[in-house]
């Protein structure tokens, strides 16, 4: 038997969350050199999401411009929009981890050392001058004229402080449907 008002809660906390990630990876695209009207967005991001559950963790970047490339987004563009996305994705779940440890009752899992390092190797790819040069390499090897975006430390952190409320409100939604079960 399933509690009614925890299950709907968590629905509405999961959407919004969900509302505020595309919203962001929208911002992250337009910075990199591609947009479209935030109805696309919602609708692709949906689509891509679902190749997730493919095997293989390949086919949600591939889809991603396969579907863009249709709305006449370059796929360097959407290929530097996941890669910003992944990595700040990934640095919140580490902040997140980082937070909760203290609480933690047991050791952290064998591998825990190394997440430090990787949040350090995250963001030296994401720092905006070697993001630049990195984006630039791909751009010339991939015969994209023009010069890379250059992304700013506030923008990078204001879409850093959104994926760190994304997975807030992941984890709360996570809790409601719990309540619920």
């Amino acid at each position: 038997y399933l509690h009614p008002l925890p299950l709907a809660l968590s629905w509405a906390v999961q959407t919004i969350g969900w509302l505020l990630v595309v919203d962001t990876w929208r911002r992250i695209l337009r910075r990199t050199g591609g947009d479209a009207p935030l109805r696309r967005h919602l609708q692709l991001y949906a689509y891509t999401s679902l190749a997730r559950a493919l095997p293989g963790r390949w086919w949600a970047p591939v889809s991603r411009v396969a579907f863009y490339r249709r709305l006449g987004v370059p796929g360097l563009a959407v290929g530097a929009a996941t890669v910003v996305e992944w990595l700040l994705l990934g640095l919140a779940g580490l902040a997140l981890y980082a937070a909760a440890v203290p609480f933690a009752r047991s050791l952290p899992p064998e591998g825990g050392a190394l997440l430090g390092p990787a949040g350090l190797a995250a963001l030296g790819i994401l720092h905006p001058r070697a993001f630049a040069r990195v984006l630039a390499l791909a751009g010339r090897r991939l015969g994209y004229d023009g010069a890379p975006p250059r992304l700013t430390a506030s923008e990078l952190a204001g879409w850093f402080a959104r994926e760190l409320v994304v997975l807030a409100l992941s984890g709360v939604g996570l809790f409601l449907l719990m309540l619920a079960i």
